[in-house]
């Protein structure tokens, strides 16, 4: 593995033709004001003008990946809420849906109102929430959509699950969280941190990496010949299904042992910096 610090015209590169570079959003590719530089925005459009297919993957909602895929110019279908969906975005079609069973659903509802947590609920491409607080607003600034409001979650039965149910609190909080829910689980739900005050809880079939691995397999590419960036939790079962993983330089120490190539911080330009070094762009170009 080599890092910024010591990355160069002879630095480690991939090994097989790269036709497919999957792209994490939040710590990612956007920036902390959750917006796509114009050198990033350069660079990708660069990328798909010589055929190489770029995808958006994150735990984010479809309705909040929409717009960063008109600005990038793209025509991929896009990966959300952590794999749980895959959606064609041309065609307007989910490709994949995998929600959370309705047993798992109850009980992270009452473990959430237990804990006294703030809780949102993923249904039908919105998010819903049944009180305004800062999280609820740290949340609508980041995404730029605006939740829908329920008096309660009784009324989402057997026919409204959730394609992701998240918790958003204190960041200090969240790793004893996680720890807990996934003990208490167990196979049952898969349970991730993405951003500091999140904790994401999906179908246990779901990762990135596995919708990662079916869309390259619909597209006709090979794991071998796919890159992938990303800096979280969430990110490390596409790292393990790609051919070459970079790792930004904001990821945490643990995240970064899953990397072929570590770049620079989102803040800088880490993705631009990573294909130029790796040889995938020019530099400048």
């Amino acid at each position: 593995m080599r890092d910024v610090d010591g990355a160069d015209g002879a630095s480690e590169r991939p090994t097989h033709a790269i036709k497919l570079i999957a792209y994490d959003m939040d710590g990612t590719l956007l920036t902390e004001q959750s917006q796509v530089t114009e050198p990033t925005r350069r660079a990708i459009c660069a990328l798909s003008e010589r055929g190489v297919l770029c995808v958006l993957v994150s735990g984010r909602m479809v309705a909040s990946l929409l717009p960063y895929h008109e600005e990038l110019g793209l025509t991929t279908p896009v990966i959300a809420y952590n794999g749980a969906m895959v959606y064609d975005v041309v065609r307007r079609e989910l490709i994949e849906h995998t929600p959370v069973d309705y047993d798992a659903v109850k009980e992270v509802l009452a473990w959430g109102h237990q804990a006294q947590l703030h809780i949102q609920y993923f249904w039908d491409d919105r998010f819903w929430s049944t009180s305004r607080n800062e999280w609820l607003e740290v949340y609508e600034t980041r995404t730029r959509l605006t939740a829908s409001m329920s008096d309660g979650f009784d009324e989402f039965g057997p026919d409204r699950l959730p394609t992701k149910l998240q918790f958003i609190m204190d960041p200090a909080e969240v790793p004893d969280q996680v720890s807990r829910l996934r003990e208490h689980f167990g196979s049952r739900l898969y349970v991730t941190n993405t951003l500091p005050e999140y904790v994401e809880m999906m179908h246990p079939d779901v990762s990135k990496g596995r919708s990662l691995g079916r869309l390259g397999q619909r597209l006709g590419v090979e794991t071998r010949n796919m890159l992938a960036f990303g800096d979280a939790q969430n990110d490390e079962t596409m790292f393990d299904a790609v051919g070459f993983a970079v790792v930004m330089g904001n990821a945490r120490d643990s995240v970064k042992q899953k990397a072929s190539f570590i770049t620079k911080s989102h803040e800088e330009d880490g993705v631009v910096y990573a294909l130029e070094t790796l040889g995938l762009l020019p530099r400048g170009g």
